[in-house]
């Protein structure tokens, strides 16, 4: 497949829906214009600022952002990518294990209820999208890992109190193929007709054992064999901390870890590049990483640094601490040639 130039867009969000909504659009148009096929924009690029506000606004953000992210996409023929924002949990399409990944609709476009509002559950998931040229949302993905630290006692964080983790299912979708398809459980089926078993990419009359065995070469094997053009990895944020998904979305046949983030600065200045990078090198993929940077609101300060690295661990663009966009070609050809030469993601023993 021949190489494409993909872009990560930094933000500087507020506590202002419609100022981001205008700032992103912006932002994404620019990038189309420089002929990035894949746009990405970092986490909370709708809304940034109190916790508790964002919790309260959730309806009106992902109605607001289910209708601009895919517009965006169709009016300039990119893949896009965008998120997290706030879903509300507890309809039958957003709730309980089948949260994370699958299908949107079976049409591909998603509705009301696909977001997960009128529930009684009053928190929220933290939520990726990824759109397709056409504008059909091709892939979700909700959080799992949830940021409950306490950096200082001026820098704590307690991410579960508002948001629920998605379940434990990694995605991948595939993008730049004929036809954009998304990978978690069954393909191009709504996620309310499938059980928590076929969710985790486990069909039922094939298979009866529920664990998702990560060493399992048949199943590897079969993400591998049914893939159409470039495969994403989804995950946000503080799931960078944790490498045992990331080398599931590489055995799922990942070529991209994307990480939409909005970083501490103080783990950001420690640790940002530090894990980025390994995340490219022990599974030999390109990770792309756009990031909120600066203060948002009152109190929440980020790092910047929307970073774009080679599967050879390399830093390809770097956005520093300025909103603005960064560029880099991604060659699947270049991914091929480094596992080739280093296999260490074969060499596994444990």
């Amino acid at each position: 497949m021949n190489s494409f130039l993909a872009a990560a867009i930094q933000m500087n969000s507020q506590p202002d829906l419609t100022r981001n909504l205008e700032q992103a659009g912006e932002a994404v148009a620019r990038a189309a214009s420089e002929g990035a096929r894949f746009v990405t924009l970092p986490e909370n690029f709708a809304f940034l600022g109190s916790e508790t506000e964002k919790h309260r606004l959730a309806e009106p953000i992902s109605e607001a952002v289910l209708a601009e992210v895919p517009k965006w996409a169709r009016e300039h023929g990119i893949w896009l990518l965008a998120g997290g924002f706030p879903v509300r949990v507890g309809s039958d399409r957003a709730s309980g294990s089948g949260s994370g990944g699958g299908s949107i609709s079976d049409s591909g476009r998603a509705s009301i209820n696909d977001l997960g509002f009128g529930s009684g559950n009053n928190k929220v998931y933290n939520r990726a999208i990824v759109a397709d040229p056409s504008g059909d949302i091709i892939a979700r993905y909700d959080k799992i890992h949830l940021f409950d630290v306490a950096i200082s006692a001026e820098d704590s964080y307690r991410e579960s109190d508002l948001v629920e983790s998605g379940s434990h299912v990694p995605v991948v979708c595939d993008i730049l193929g004929e036809e954009s398809s998304e990978r978690s459980g069954d393909a191009a089926r709504s996620v309310s007709d499938v059980s928590g078993k076929e969710r985790a990419g486990i069909r039922k009359d094939e298979r009866k054992d529920e664990r998702i065995d990560a060493k399992s070469d048949e199943r590897n094997d079969e993400w591998k064999d049914e893939r159409n053009g470039v495969r994403v990895g989804l995950t946000i944020c503080y799931d960078v901390r944790f490498p045992e998904l990331y080398r599931r979305l590489s055995e799922m046949g990942a070529d991209i870890l994307c990480v939409p983030a909005a970083f501490t600065r103080p783990t950001g200045v420690a640790h940002w590049e530090t894990l980025l990078r390994a995340r490219a090198i022990e599974n030999s993929c390109y990770v792309i990483a756009p990031a909120q940077t600066g203060r948002h609101g009152k109190k929440r300060l980020t790092y910047g640094h929307s970073l774009i690295i080679d599967p050879w661990g390399r830093i390809l663009a770097d956005a520093g601490t300025a909103p603005g966009t960064v560029f880099a070609e991604i060659n699947p050809e270049h991914i091929q040639d480094i596992r080739k030469k280093l296999p260490a993601i074969h060499h596994r023993v444990l």
